[in-house]
């Protein structure tokens, strides 16, 4: 990873973000309701589960996890600038810190750790070593969460291009390897528009019809009907994968 890579991530928030996106505190309250519908089916009974969000930025991540009432939560990310906004807003126990020396430092301790739009930004092989941390900082058992953009997509390549710091872009399948790589078992589902308004029903129901003519698409294009493969066909613009780490797994 070149300098000027890691100066972009140590300066996100202003060498990217703020260059596209203007910050309004009213994308806490809305992104929880989003964030609600997706991943309250994955989340741990134990309100006490310590949970870690790697790359965790502002902080819209883990306000949604306190608003559902988690009391061990955390964040990493190497912006500073991003994490001032976190700490106003959301929680204080954040460190800005290199996500892979910090998770080297935390191995088997963690419950749950998400990792929302990270791994994209990792390029060459120093992909396999940032899942490798993250698959042994959880506890045997523990939960891994996943989001990514999804290469097999019409907007793939807005997905790769729209932000700087992107590398790479994975699919249900390449993404499933390289956590089986590392011990995780993991599934995958799509991340796309879900219903917590009206605005956002509309959205869905749109987005349901895309769906199918997309994956219809696909089979005219690509051929074949996937019968062979474990893998879900997904089409969606991201990618939610949900792993855990085996206590008997072997890694590469």
């Amino acid at each position: 990873m070149s300098e000027t890579h890691q100066q972009l991530i140590r300066n996100y928030g202003k060498q990217i973000m703020q260059t596209t996106h203007q910050f309004s505190p009213s994308e806490f309250t809305r992104m929880a309701k989003r964030y609600k519908k997706i991943f309250n089916p994955y989340l741990p009974v134990d309100k006490k589960a310590r949970m870690v969000d790697v790359g965790c930025g502002d902080g819209l991540f883990l306000y949604y996890l306190k608003s559902e009432g988690y009391e061990s939560i955390e964040g990493v990310d190497a912006s500073e600038d991003r994490l001032e906004i976190c700490r106003q807003y959301v929680t204080p126990n954040v460190h800005c810190e290199n996500v892979l020396s910090w998770l080297e430092k935390h191995q088997g301790q963690l419950d749950v750790v998400f990792c929302h739009h990270v791994i994209e930004h990792f390029s060459g092989d120093s992909v396999y070593g940032f899942v490798e941390r993250l698959a042994a900082a959880l506890k045997p058992d523990g939960r891994l969460i996943i989001t990514t953009p999804n290469a097999c997509t019409p907007w793939a390549g807005y997905n790769l291009y729209h932000d700087l710091t992107h590398y790479r872009l994975f699919s249900s399948d390449s993404l499933t390897q390289i956590l089986a790589l590392y011990g995780i078992k993991a599934q995958i589902y799509p991340e796309a528009a879900v219903a917590f308004d009206f605005p956002s029903g509309l959205r869905w129901l749109a987005w349901k019809v895309r769906e199918a003519w997309l994956k219809l698409s696909y089979r005219i294009d690509i051929g074949g009907t996937r019968g062979d493969q474990t893998t879900p066909l997904i089409v969606s613009p991201n990618l939610m994968a949900v792993g855990y780490r085996s206590s008997t797994s072997t890694t590469v």
